[in-house]
C-alpha cells in the first residue's frame, strides 16, 4: 500500500533540492523489526560496514553462478522498485541506474534493453557502460561502446573503482555527501551496496578497497548509480516480504534485478 499521494505519483524533479537527510527504509508490509534485524533470515552474504550499532554501509556478495542479472528499462513509463520485485518474481534489486531528465522519465545516457536501444550513449557526464551479455557482465568506458557489445547496458558512473583502482580524487571531498548506491563486478560475484548515510564517493571508495582487500576478493569495477533520492535497494525475504532501503515507490527509469536460477 502506498503512503500517500506522493509516494504513488511518477515524480518530475522541479528545481534542484538539498541532498536528503533521511530516505525510507524498511519492509513491506510494515514492521517494527530495525532494519538490520530484517536481514536475519536472509540467506544472503550480507555485510555491515562501519559502527556495530550504526552502520554506514550495506554490502551483499551474489555469486554469478547462483544468480541471473537483467537491467530494467522503463523510460516514459517508469517503475518502482516493489512493482520490478512483484512483476520480475526478483531476489533482489538495486538501482536506479541514472536520474532522469528534469522533466520526465527520461534517460540521461544509454539505456539499452533486449538488442533495443531506447537511448543513445552521451558524450559526457557519466563515463561507465555496465552490460550483460551471452557471455556476462561487464563494464567498459563510454569511449569504448559499441552496439554489439552488450544485449543491454546502461549508462552510469563515475567509477568508484577502476581496473581495481580507486578512481575517485580527494576534492571529492568538497563536494556535497549523499545517500549512495552502487554495483561492483567482480572475478567470481557481483558485489552490491547502498549507503546507509549520505556519503562521499571517495570516502566510500576507500571503505570498499579495504573491504576487498580484507575479503580476498578480485574486484576491478565498482560503478556509482544514481544516489541520493534515486538510489534504491530492494531484498525478498524467505517469507516474501521485500526489505527496502530508499523510497519503495517512486518511479525509475532503470533498475537492476537479480534473480536466484533454478
Amino acid at each position: 500500500m502506498c503512503l500517500g499521494v506522493a509516494a504513488c505519483s511518477k515524480p518530475e524533479e522541479v528545481g534542484r533540492q538539498p541532498p536528503a537527510t533521511e530516505v525510507s527504509k524498511g519492509r513491506l508490509p510494515a514492521t517494527a523489526v530495525p532494519f538490520t534485524g530484517l536481514f536475519d533470515a536472509i540467506e544472503l552474504q550480507t555485510y555491515w560496514l562501519g559502527p556495530d550499532d550504526d552502520p554506514d554501509t550495506l554490502l551483499i556478495r551474489l555469486p554469478h553462478q547462483d544468480y541471473d542479472a537483467e537491467i530494467i528499462a522503463r523510460p516514459k513509463t517508469g517503475i518502482s522498485a516493489e512493482q520490478a520485485m512483484l512483476q520480475g518474481n526478483l531476489a533482489l534489486l538495486i538501482g536506479s541506474g541514472f536520474v532522469a531528465t528534469q522533466n520526465g522519465l527520461q534517460p540521461v545516457g544509454l539505456l539499452q534493453s533486449e538488442g533495443r536501444t531506447l537511448s543513445a550513449v552521451q558524450s559526457h557526464g557519466y563515463t561507465r557502460i555496465l552490460g550483460l551479455s551471452e557471455k556476462g557482465p561487464g563494464v567498459i568506458h563510454r569511449q569504448n561502446y559499441e552496439t554489439n557489445i552488450f544485449h543491454s547496458a546502461l549508462q552510469a558512473g563515475p567509477g568508484i573503482i577502476e581496473k581495481g583502482l580507486l578512481d575517485i580524487s580527494e576534492r571529492d571531498l568538497q563536494r556535497p555527501a549523499y545517500f549512495r548506491s552502487f554495483v561492483g563486478l567482480c572475478e567470481k560475484e557481483w558485489l552490491l551496496g547502498i549507503s546507509l548515510k549520505p556519503a562521499h564517493l571517495r570516502t566510500l571508495g576507500e571503505q570498499l578497497m579495504t573491504f576487498i582487500a580484507a575479503q580476498e576478493m578480485a574486484c576491478d569495477e565498482v560503478v556509482n548509480l544514481a544516489g541520493d533520492r534515486q538510489a534504491v535497494l530492494m531484498v525478498r525475504d524467505p517469507e516474501d516480504n521485500l526489505i527496502y532501503h530508499g523510497d519503495p515507490h517512486t518511479y525509475k527509469v532503470s533498475l537492476i534485478g537479480f534473480q536466484m536460477r533454478p
